[in-house]
């Protein structure tokens, strides 16, 4: 007897689920999830986003249990592990539903779509969008969005790697400095706003847009830092990490779409505005606890008297409880946007600039842009086995 596959990739769940829908009114469904070892060792993986596949993996087994059925969880690459269960018993169609994801998973697709054409099988991709309900404003509003910035990726696959404006290559690749990325890393950059996301990124996973917009602020001006490096690292530690949205965002706060407004968020002024009380500095930074008010959101500035008194000294050694920032965050500012507004300036920039708004803004052209193709990103792959136990 034939029946319907149905391949899970990042919508882990039974309910509300077109292709999985689609398919059981065809007849017998198979449900099936590959952990992909090339996938997991890009870049922008990391241990957090395997853990809760896992976890999401194991309650939609345990729901499917309910209705009679279960997932399949299978390893390696998906035109191998779709030839082993085809040999075992052959499916009428693969069900999945349509991403945007990154490089390597459109390569994916890609090789998938030929091993259905050469099988005769056919490849049902509902768009993850019908699932949006009617009556919800917001709501939709915000899907809109999120499906206009997940557009931007699949219009210009490239733009995961390269300057959208290409008037921007070489603004900050060479410049690149990498203790500056360290000390944004570690939460030791010493503005304790950006520290303090950096460290409840760390341990949640998550943060609110307006403080991961100034995080990649922070990043491309005071810090000078190429928005590639930054975003993968970001990458690995958004828990909710949407390539779609993720690279476009990366661009658009870092200046380098050429048809943007500059954004450039002050840590301070952030701070002030959206931590009066430092409650959010506070809990996520305990040597600040001691800190009185005045000095809370600019620590360098307290009087040594008064930091021998609290016992909480700031200083440039990794010993000190209080890093100096790492630049004087006005004058790198300062600098960082002239820098990129000379190169604005030039007219190379200002021809290019209406490429990109034709391609990225033009309302008469969405829904009728066609994919650059991408180049498939063939990382290098060790021996250990993933998997999922349950």
């Amino acid at each position: 007897m034939s029946y319907e596959l149905v391949w899970f990739k990042r919508d882990l769940r039974w309910q509300d689920h077109a292709a999985l829908a689609q398919a059981s009114l065809r007849g017998p469904v198979r449900c099936i999830y590959v952990v992909e070892p090339e996938l997991w060792l890009l870049p922008d993986a990391a241990l957090q986003h395997f853990e809760f596949v896992r976890e999401s993996l194991q309650a939609l087994d345990d729901a499917l249990r309910l209705q009679g059925g279960c997932v399949e969880v299978h390893t390696g690459e998906l035109p191998d592990v779709l030839s082993r269960i085809w040999n075992e018993a052959p499916f009428r169609q693969l069900h999945a539903h349509q991403e945007t994801g990154n490089a390597f998973t459109y390569a994916r697709d890609l090789r998938v779509g030929a091993w259905c054409r050469t099988h005769g099988v056919g490849w049902q991709l509902p768009p993850q969008a019908s699932r949006h309900r009617a009556g919800l404003t917001a709501f939709i509003s915000r899907l809109y969005w999120h499906c206009h910035f997940i557009q931007k990726l699949e219009s210009e696959p490239v733009i995961e790697w390269q300057n959208m404006h290409r008037g921007y290559d070489g603004l900050r690749e060479h410049d690149f400095n990498e203790a500056h990325f360290e000390a944004l890393k570690a939460a030791r950059t010493g503005w304790p706003m950006v520290d303090a996301c950096v460290t409840m990124l760390r341990e949640t996973g998550w943060l609110n847009f307006r403080m991961r917009a100034m995080l990649v602020s922070v990043a491309a001006y005071p810090l000078w830092l190429h928005w590639r490096p930054v975003g993968e690292w970001l990458a690995t530690q958004f828990l909710d990490y949407e390539p779609g949205i993720h690279w476009s965002q990366l661009q658009m706060q870092s200046g380098t779409t050429g048809i943007n407004t500059t954004r450039v968020y002050n840590p301070i002024k952030q701070a002030q505005d959206h931590d009066p009380h430092g409650r959010f500095v506070r809990q996520w930074l305990p040597a600040l606890r001691q800190v009185p008010d005045t000095w809370l959101f600019e620590p360098w500035l307290m009087p040594y008297t008064m930091q021998d008194h609290l016992g909480v000294f700031v200083g440039s050694d990794m010993h000190s409880a209080l890093p100096q920032p790492v630049v004087e965050l006005a004058q790198a500012t300062r600098e960082a946007k002239q820098l990129l507004h000379s190169r604005r300036k030039t007219d190379e920039v200002k021809a290019a600039k209406k490429a990109v708004v034709d391609k990225h803004v033009s309302r008469k052209n969405w829904g009728k842009q066609t994919r650059t193709r991408r180049t498939s990103v063939v990382p290098t792959t060790d021996k250990q086995q993933l998997g999922f136990d349950f």
